[in-house]
């Protein structure tokens, strides 16, 4: 795990980060402003379109019904400088109330991509029952593709490209965990 703020490796069961003392009331109060019921596509910058919401809410459903105890959360927010998308994306994960989420999904369970609209900046958040499967590097791959995008400011087809990555990569990783259940002929466990 890594602290929201300064981005230093930290134990996950630490109070608070060792190199910045950044602990979670921090992070609460570095958003206090920012709304506490959000729905699964947030557009806090403005940065896409009424068509372009409507696509993207469409994404975020189609993700529910192909992984049902995961779900995809979008965000884009123009960030003060005191503020980044990790300490954001980490927020996301653990404060607000999600309006619309699925009934099926796990709260543990969810992807956050967040677009800072001021520093042209993405980060991938996800719950903790999806540590096991993504890391950074992955994670990484998936964002790498949509760079040129982000600095041209087209945040739609930039979108396009991370969701596409984020759902390729879930489905290898949930491939990859049913052939491990199978092979070790735990299959009563799996779950769909």
């Amino acid at each position: 795990m890594k602290c929201p703020l300064c981005d230093q490796p930290i134990h996950e069961g630490a109070e608070c980060c060792p190199h910045c003392d950044t602990d979670a009331s921090q992070l609460s109060e570095l958003y206090a402003d920012y709304p506490q019921n959000l729905r699964l596509l947030h557009d806090g910058a403005g940065i896409f379109k009424i068509k372009e919401r409507r696509q993207i809410e469409r994404w975020i459903s189609k993700f529910s019904k192909e992984f049902p105890t995961c779900f995809l959360s979008i965000h884009s927010a123009d960030l003060s400088d005191i503020q980044n998308v990790q300490s954001y994306g980490i927020w996301a994960l653990n404060i607000p109330r999600y309006v619309d989420l699925p009934a099926s999904a796990v709260r543990d369970s969810g992807v956050f991509l967040v677009i800072d609209a001021h520093s042209k900046q993405v980060a991938i958040s996800y719950g903790y029952q999806l540590e096991p499967y993504l890391t950074s590097e992955s994670c990484f791959q998936v964002l790498a593709p949509a760079h040129p995008y982000l600095l041209d400011a087209s945040y739609f087809e930039a979108l396009e490209l991370m969701r596409h990555g984020i759902r390729k990569l879930i489905r290898a990783k949930a491939r990859w965990a049913k052939f491990t259940l199978k092979k070790k002929h735990l299959t009563d466990r799996i779950l769909s």
